[in-house]
């Protein structure tokens, strides 16, 4: 990414493409690979084959119609509002909640549904440029190739990545082209509520972070920046900053940290008050929250987990060949040749997460196991009233949708 940023643009345009062109998937192993539950675990799909074509399944029922191909199904972050994309007599299409949205196109991306589950988004290739459709209208612009479109979290904002006119990449946000006066930019976040926009820039003599229209950290000298991220009310910044061959953590304009190898994507608590990432430093990598470190070095760190009050931090780690959760800093019983990300419990009492050894894949809760073993196994959801935990279990075509009390 970062010699894309100071390469030549149509390096970026490729890579867009590329993206645009795969192909929708093949779902030889049947649901294992694609099952997905809805954001309160009440519905549950699949992507699977049927003779020689493919169909997506949801709660028992097929949606829409056999295809030649079929994406994996997605759904909105909130609701249950179920998109996948489909190949039929050559031409590819996004289905929404069983049917077709914007027409046919020689190539489309995976759909975006906004969190609210309102609106659906995605890329299409219509002959040789590349446009985004949204809520099935293709929007037009100065630009030839896209990239992926994104919401914002309270659904009011949109944008996505453009490559422009004379070879310059720009951001499109509601309906505005940004960024034009810069050779390119680079990584880019839309903040929560929608209403600020931050983007990695580059003018030929400096790399530097944009944010609303106000250069910033333009003579810090960085050789690169990482990916922006707002707080959950918009109002903070965190980005990783590498400054010759060391990186570290800014917010707001102010180191957090130390100076590492390598840092993560800087992680928010729900309620803005907390920061944290991973830094790698002689090889191991340390959690650092707020500043300081906490637990142990790992080989390997991914996956946090805030509770919803935001006291308790929890994530997957890897060490000596084993992999495990720590909870504020702390192991959690339990050996596993693999874990998934963690869920915290509604009142951050509990944590659950996936697991598996071997070939087996199960659900562990407060360091037990609580589920039988299963081919393979979905994310963790919760409840609309919060007393569940929910997830959905895979054995050879079987697909059963689990209920734990929190």
């Amino acid at each position: 990414m970062r010699r894309c940023l100071h390469a030549c643009p149509a390096l970026c345009a490729v890579a867009l493409a590329a993206a645009l062109a795969g192909g929708c998937g093949d779902h030889k192993a049947g649901p294992a690979s694609t099952v997905t539950l809805a954001s309160d675990g009440t519905s549950i799909a699949y992507a699977d084959r049927s003779g020689d074509r493919q169909v997506v399944v949801q709660d028992g029922a097929q949606v829409g119609e056999e295809y030649e191909a079929v994406g994996d199904p997605v759904y909105s972050r909130q609701g249950a509002v179920l998109t996948f994309r489909a190949v039929s007599e050559g031409k590819q299409f996004v289905i929404c909640d069983g049917a077709k949205v914007g027409g046919e196109f020689d190539q489309v991306g995976n759909p975006v549904v906004s969190p609210d589950g309102t609106s659906v988004a995605f890329k299409v290739r219509v002959g040789d440029k590349e446009r985004i459709v949204k809520d099935g209208r293709v929007l037009e612009g100065n630009y030839w190739g896209v990239g992926d479109p994104v919401f914002s979290a309270n659904g009011k904002s949109f944008a996505f990545r453009a490559a422009g006119g004379r070879n310059k990449n720009i951001l499109v946000k509601d309906g505005e082209e940004l960024g034009a006066e810069y050779k390119n930019i680079g990584p880019w976040a839309l903040s929560p509520n929608g209403r600020s926009l931050a983007f990695v820039a580059h003018d030929g003599e400096a790399t530097f972070v944009v944010r609303d229209g106000v250069e910033r950290y333009r003579d810090l000298g960085a050789t690169w920046f990482g990916q922006p991220v707002f707080s959950p009310d918009g109002t903070s910044l965190a980005i990783g900053i590498e400054l010759g061959s060391r990186w570290s953590v800014l917010k707001d304009g102010a180191h957090v940290g130390g100076e590492y190898e390598a840092v993560s994507r800087p992680v928010f608590s729900p309620d803005g008050g907390s920061l944290v990432f991973a830094g790698r430093a002689c090889g191991k990598w340390v959690v650092i929250r707020d500043g300081a470190q906490v637990g142990d070095r790992y080989d390997a760190a991914w996956g946090w987990a805030f509770s919803p009050d935001g006291r308790s931090l929890a994530l997957a780690a890897g060490a000596d060949g084993e992999r495990f959760i720590v909870r504020d800093g702390k192991r959690v019983p339990g050996k596993h040749d693999g874990v998934g990300e963690p869920v915290f419990s509604p009142n951050g009492r509990s944590l659950a997460h996936p697991a598996w050894s071997g070939r087996r894949h199960y659900v562990v809760k407060d360091g037990a196991r609580i589920s039988g073993t299963y081919d393979a196994v979905s994310p963790i959801k919760t409840s609309a009233d919060g007393t569940k935990l929910i997830f959905a279990g895979v054995r050879g075509s079987g697909v059963t949708r689990v209920e734990q009390p929190w």
